[in-house]
């Protein structure tokens, strides 16, 4: 019974903040006119969630405590803006997982006690080089791979995002935020019931898990991407940008189709010794590549996404021989989501939509990460939009499956499924 009674708590918790806020009017963030076509507009933007988290078993095989757990999933403040009519900007600071249990059911790493952890998010420049075909994106930004890594947290219609955005990210940059220094050349192109929208970026990565030595090493190569789009129907993209939505509120009847890839030569192969002594894998590879495909379908009320990922890496024969757990000398991972939401408006202008979402990871049996393993999410849930992406509310179940070695489980941990409650605000 205890087990049920939080996740009621939860449903009550949602409708009460819904009838809470429900008279609000529409949130927009200052925008400083600064002349000359400079601008800058500040935003703010805070998730937070309220899970009850069960079946969760630890490191040594033991089954924990169910558990309540309030936190701050993300938190975003920033600017973005123009240093010139053709020169846009973007600069985004994080504060992720404050309050979160190292045992909630949820994706993601909790801050240390101390709560201090305020760190870059995005910092790049757009520079409108033609109108058509090429704008340079410079900085710190997600290589424009995947529709589930390059769509903001903000703007996925599940409460989780898709598997499809971890692993790949791990898979190409290292860091669970999929950000990397680098160029991305892209552009637009829009006829009457077709557009077509292309990048190609290079990136320069120095992540321990695909430079085999934290910062470089001594073998380098470049990281790159390249992505096309092609839109039937209205466009997904009014003007170029690097930023993508899901659900578009009966604003738009089309279907977007694009496939992905990435390629990066040689960097340093690195293993070392466990605490018993054994090599384990480290990072790098001879060679490391993605390819996948996905699809974006808004037709009216029904907003309909789905992506599939092959995660491919080679190493020298000899390296892969060395290491402890039998690694062949190239193997292919591959993850999937597929999810589904449908509008139905209120007479207030408010939207609830419920979702559905499934998405699994299968790891090769000699892969060097993650050998063997496999990891599956099923969600069920509503959203209440008060304010579009701007003021909502989330009422989801997730529930989990998996086998080592996972994000899921890795040997005797596992995660546990959960109800979750949240409450998105957008300035």
């Amino acid at each position: 019974m205890t087990r049920w009674l939080h996740p009621l708590c939860l449903a009550a918790w949602a409708l009460g903040t819904l009838v809470a806020l429900s008279p609000l009017t529409a949130i927009a963030g200052p925008v400083l006119d600064l002349g000359e076509g400079r601008d800058m507009e500040l935003f703010f933007a805070v998730q937070f969630w309220d899970v009850y988290t069960f079946n969760a078993v630890d490191d040594d095989g033991n089954k924990v405590d169910d558990r309540h757990n309030l936190f701050i999933r993300r938190g975003r403040v920033g600017t973005t803006g123009h240093f010139q009519p053709r020169i846009r900007y973007l600069l985004t600071f994080a504060f992720d997982g404050i309050g979160l249990d190292a045992f909630s059911g949820n994706q993601g790493t909790p801050q240390a006690p101390d709560n201090q952890n305020f760190f870059l998010w995005d910092a790049f420049v757009t520079f409108a080089l033609n109108r058509t075909w090429a704008d340079l994106t410079v900085g710190y930004l997600r290589p424009q791979v995947g529709r589930e890594s390059i769509t903001s947290s903000l703007a996925v219609n599940s409460l989780v995002k898709t598997l499809n955005n971890v692993y790949p990210r791990q898979h190409i940059v290292g860091r669970g935020s999929g950000r990397e220094m680098g160029f991305n050349l892209g552009g637009l192109y829009s006829r009457q019931n077709w557009s077509l929208n292309y990048n190609v970026g290079l990136y320069s990565t120095n992540h321990e898990r695909i430079a085999g030595v934290a910062g470089g090493g001594s073998k380098n190569a470049a990281l790159w991407t390249g992505r096309i789009a092609v839109s039937f129907g209205e466009p997904e993209l009014e003007v170029y940008g690097i930023g993508y939505q899901v659900n578009f509120f009966d604003d738009r009847r089309g279907i977007t189709l694009a496939i992905n890839g990435t390629y990066q030569g040689e960097t340093n192969q690195t293993s070392a010794n466990d605490s018993d002594g054994e090599e384990v894998y480290i990072g790098g590879f001879r060679n490391n590549s993605l390819l996948g495909c996905d699809l974006l379908a808004n037709l009216g009320q029904l907003s309909v996404s789905a992506e599939y990922d092959w995660l491919h890496r080679e190493f020298d024969e000899a390296f892969a021989g060395s290491l402890a757990r039998p690694t062949a000398s190239k193997y292919t991972d591959t993850v999937w989501f597929m999810r589904a939401g449908y509008n139905f408006p209120l007479h207030n202008g408010q939207v609830l939509e419920p979702v559905l979402m499934y998405t699994r990871f299968d790891g090769d049996p000699y892969s060097a990460v993650f050998p063997d393993g496999q990891h599956e999410v099923f969600s069920a849930g509503m959203n209440w939009y008060l304010d579009r992406n701007k003021l909502k509310v989330n009422l989801h179940f997730h529930s989990h499956a998996g086998r080592p070695v996972s994000l899921f489980s890795d040997e005797l941990g596992k995660e546990g499924d959960y109800a979750g409650a949240g409450l998105q605000m957008v300035f």
